[in-house]
């Protein structure tokens, strides 16, 4: 579940355009902010 809700946020972040790839690599970085936290 968090994990969705990373990419979702990671999602709004990025235009509409962005690539899945980006989105995933962005939703990993907004994971890894988590788990580092």
């Amino acid at each position: 579940l968090e994990a969705f809700q990373a990419v979702g946020e990671a999602g709004r972040d990025l235009p509409d355009d962005a690539d899945a790839s980006t989105l995933i690599r962005a939703a990993l970085k907004r994971l890894g902010k988590d788990l580092t936290r």
